[in-house]
């Protein structure tokens, strides 16, 4: 959330800019390979919000460094990046 504590309640638009590891994954939308998914969206100030990255096909488990950046008004406010890495193969331990 946009934290204004001295602000009223107010609607703020903003830009989440996902960027996905090499090669980057098929974009649903357009068919083509892509890294970077962009999205508009509006934040309501003082209201705790959530941005994630579903993970919804095995095309998408693509090991290595996520970045979320937020814009508003063109300037970036936030970024987090995360790595997701490969499940370790299981150990099988007999009795």
């Amino acid at each position: 959330s946009l934290r204004t504590p001295d602000l009223p309640f107010q609607e703020v638009p903003y830009t989440h800019v996902w960027t996905l590891p090499q090669p980057g994954i098929v974009d649903p939308q357009t068919g083509k390979l892509s890294r970077v998914f962009e999205d508009a969206s509006v934040a309501r100030t003082n209201i705790p919000s959530l941005l994630w990255w579903a993970v919804t096909e095995e095309a998408e488990l693509l090991p290595g460094e996520y970045t979320l950046d937020i814009f508003v008004g063109g300037a970036r406010i936030a970024r987090e990046t995360f790595t997701l890495v490969p499940a370790k193969a299981r150990v099988h331990r007999g009795r």
